[in-house]
């Protein structure tokens, strides 16, 4: 599996990616209305983003994040001076037995050689009654991202990293967990124009770092040439939304 350097990433992370309240009311949505967590962790916090929704979800919960880029940690602490977080590897979490009440793994799991390890990880951590809730994208999401037509390889890159959903219940279920459910989500909705190039430039998601810069030059000239061909009124630019899926688990027991 391909690796990205998420330390030098984490320079210019934030200028494309991150989340908002929409998330936060998704991630309320897939979790039961008197869920009151204590504590809470964000497995693959990044620049903290998903964090800041954890926070905003459960106020008065404590909450944690962790992350193996010491670059993107960095950024984090810069955001939220004083947030607990620390350096570590997914499948090996340096935390307590029953430490959480919710663990979130949010677009992290295709970054894992060792998935399996992740779940059974999470559900050491999780309290009794803790939930797991997991952020990623079914191969049909893929597959109908508006990038494919630009960049060919965009779906095949994502396919083989991304697990399928089955792949992501089976692995939960193997660890122990009880699975939930899914709900399919709208994670970014962008009108095709001039900005969205700036993101395409700027390598918002993954699987454009993942591409040799020939491949990348010539998917960027495509779009570029697309998006300046538009005539029409600028409130009618063609749209894209991407979507992705959250899946939830539960440790079953007294909360």
């Amino acid at each position: 599996m391909s690796r990205i350097d998420y330390d030098a990433v984490s320079e210019r992370y934030d200028c494309s990616r991150r989340f908002d309240s929409d998330f936060t009311r998704e991630l309320l949505a897939v979790l039961p209305e008197d869920f009151a967590p204590r504590r809470m962790l964000d497995v693959g916090c990044g620049t903290g983003n998903a964090t800041a929704c954890l926070r905003e979800a459960y106020p008065a919960a404590a909450v944690a994040g962790l992350d193996l880029s010491a670059g993107m940690l960095g950024r984090a602490r810069a955001k939220s001076p004083g947030l607990p977080l620390v350096r570590g590897n997914a499948a090996e979490l340096p935390f307590s037995a029953a430490a959480f009440d919710l663990v979130l793994s949010a677009y992290m799991l295709h970054h894992l050689e060792r998935r399996e390890e992740f779940c059974v990880e999470a559900a050491r951590c999780l309290a009794p009654g803790g939930r797991l809730v997991i952020l990623t994208a079914g191969h049909d999401q893929i597959r109908a991202h508006f990038l494919i037509r630009f960049f060919p390889r965009f779906g095949e890159i994502d396919c083989e990293r991304f697990p399928s959903l089955a792949e992501v219940e089976a692995g939960l279920t193997s660890a122990g967990l009880t699975v939930g459910g899914r709900r399919e989500i709208p994670v970014a909705d962008y009108a095709i124009d001039e900005r969205y190039l700036a993101r395409v430039r700027n390598r918002h998601v993954s699987t454009l770092e993942l591409m040799g810069e020939e491949e990348f030059a010539e998917g960027l000239a495509r779009i570029s040439e697309w998006v300046r061909s538009y005539a029409g009124p600028e409130e009618k630019r063609p749209r894209h939304t991407a979507r992705g899926t959250l899946l939830t688990a539960e440790k079953r027991g007294g909360f």
